[in-house]
């Protein structure tokens, strides 16, 4: 009866790190795309790459987002993805 109680709760800590491991790394992807992106689309030329932002500049920012998801095995919005492959 104990293995079987015992069983029973290393799956609920299994299931509960897999849930918690998924979730930090959606909030990592979102917090790589956001960093990308209010640097891409800045006023402050100190943040920006070059000024005036071009298309490439754009591009890179959208290239980070797909790698970062690429590493965290998320899907990547089809757009950001696009923008990336154009």
């Amino acid at each position: 009866m104990t293995l079987i109680v015992g069983s029973v709760a290393a799956i609920g800590v299994i299931i509960t790190w897999q849930q918690q491991n998924r979730a930090d790394r959606r909030a990592e992807w979102w917090r790589r795309a956001q960093w990308a992106f209010e640097r891409t689309f800045s006023d402050d030329d100190r943040q920006t790459a070059s000024k005036p932002r071009s298309l490439e500049v754009r591009k890179a920012a959208a290239r980070a987002v797909v790698a970062a998801s690429a590493k965290t095995g998320d899907p990547v919005d089809p757009v950001i993805q696009a923008l990336a492959d154009s």
